[in-house]
């Protein structure tokens, strides 16, 4: 294609792919926004912080994360590769699994694999990509890289695509914002158009001219080829045969190049060029998915936590109020019993004294008495209680997948408990092991 062609192409499909998973990385901004603490809608929070209210934010949504996160970890995840037909040989299977051994140890793999299933658990997605470089600045021999993209919200994919994987999309985008200065520098003769609103979040119009940065895309996409297939006599197949081979039939068949280019929202940066693999190479580790008509929906592990996760705050906070504005339990004594210690019962609800002397009052016998301390309520204390077991029931990880002492006395009931709470959160695993089985078949 030409340039003017793939730009346009380009902005047609991040288009498509922004509004098609609007929703769904407005609800990750949220999680991550509760994640670090951001539990209070603004409004309500000003409003209690103007009248000197407590508003309180006891964040118990990380444990929960750690807890899926943790198990995934513990997984420590690698490529096994076996021979897939009789052709293929253990020797050759040994010596290919030996060089991605070398590829993933250079790349630090599990790290790259673990930070993008953390981002899935932590709001719902995250990605990796495998890429090549020259080995160093010296040599023109080239080395295959496994590399994790930090921001989630920076990759776009076919929004056709239904793969856990993403494996089989179209297209997808990765952008970066540049500094403008960087930007005329590196690309002297591009105009300073986005691709993208900032790679954070799609409230902007995605389409613009860069203020204060500019984001450019590497924008990967598949084209095809109607080749022809022919089964020879001695049953192997060949792609576009010539004579004087023995054809025994032949068909058509579609085959995928990808194709690969960094680009702004008007120009060609860089390339276009062919990418030697018939598959995108960038890996998508989702959370779970439920389709919805025509939409999908994507979760986190605590996406249906944050609304407990309010109460909980809420009714701490209405706690922590309610016990504060009750007045300090006062002593209750007579005139005659503090006659000329005034000053050390003035202090008494201030100070630690060691002891506090008394007149004798026949008409009151004994020492005086504090009065009834704050009470807490028992209704909210429920409330309280209740928050916290939402929280563990939306998530599916009880007391003791947390750690915490539950009902279970023996070894065998807790550990089957924990392993309730891990098959409730399976699906993270799972997605997990489909993808770096995926960039498995991308490397070799």
């Amino acid at each position: 294609m030409k340039d003017d062609e793939i730009i346009r192409q380009a902005r047609e499909r991040m288009d498509d792919a922004i509004d098609a998973d609007r929703e769904n990385r407005e609800e990750a901004l949220a999680d991550l926004d509760a994640l670090c603490g951001k539990q209070w809608p603004d409004d309500i929070r000003t409003e209690r912080e103007a009248d000197n209210r407590p508003c309180l934010t006891i964040n118990r949504l990380p444990q929960f994360v750690r807890q899926v996160t943790g198990d995934l970890r513990n997984m420590n995840p690698a490529i096994n590769i076996t021979p897939g037909d009789s052709e293929s040989s253990e020797e050759m299977a040994e010596i290919i699994e030996g060089l991605i051994r070398q590829i993933q140890y250079k790349s630090d793999a599990s790290s790259v694999y673990e930070l993008a299933a953390e981002r899935a658990a932590q709001c719902g997605f995250g990605y990796f990509r495998v890429r090549s470089d020259y080995e160093n600045e010296t040599s023109f021999n080239q080395e295959i890289l496994i590399e994790g993209i930090p921001n989630p919200f920076s990759v776009y994919f076919d929004p056709a695509s239904r793969m856990p994987t993403r494996e089989d999309a179209e297209f997808c985008f990765i952008t970066e914002t540049m500094k403008e200065e960087d930007f005329k520098k590196d690309y002297p003769k591009a105009s300073l158009v986005s691709v993208d609103s900032d790679g954070q979040t799609d409230k902007l119009n995605h389409w613009r001219d860069g203020e204060g940065g500019v984001v450019v895309s590497e924008y990967f996409w598949k084209e095809y080829k109607d080749r022809t297939l022919a089964l020879l006599e001695d049953g192997s197949a060949v792609i576009d045969p010539v004579a004087p081979l023995r054809i025994m039939r032949t068909r058509k068949v579609e085959v995928p190049t990808v194709k690969w280019a960094k680009i702004s929202g008007k120009d060609v940066l860089e390339g276009p060029v062919d990418v030697p693999c018939k598959y995108i190479p960038v890996i998508a580790v989702l959370g779970e998915e439920m389709p919805v008509g025509d939409k999908v929906v994507r979760t986190s592990v605590i996406r249906f936590a944050r609304d407990p996760q309010q109460l909980y705050n809420y009714w701490r906070s209405a706690q922590t109020e309610m016990v504060a504005l009750q007045p300090k339990a006062p002593f209750l004594v007579t005139i005659k019993q503090v006659a000329g210690l005034e000053a050390l019962w003035a202090a008494a609800n201030q100070s630690n004294a060691a002891y506090l002397p008394y007149n004798p009052d026949e008409k009151a016998p004994g020492a005086p008495q504090r009065a009834t301390p704050p009470i807490s309520s028992s209704g909210m204390q429920q409330e309280v209680m209740t928050a916290a077991e939402d929280m563990k029931a939306t998530t599916g990880i009880y007391d003791a997948g947390l750690g915490n002492r539950s009902n279970e006395q023996s070894g065998v009931a807790i550990r089957q408990r924990q392993m309730e709470s891990d098959n409730s959160n399976s699906v993270y695993a799972d997605n997990m092991a489909k993808s770096i089985a995926y960039c498995g078949r991308i490397i070799v």
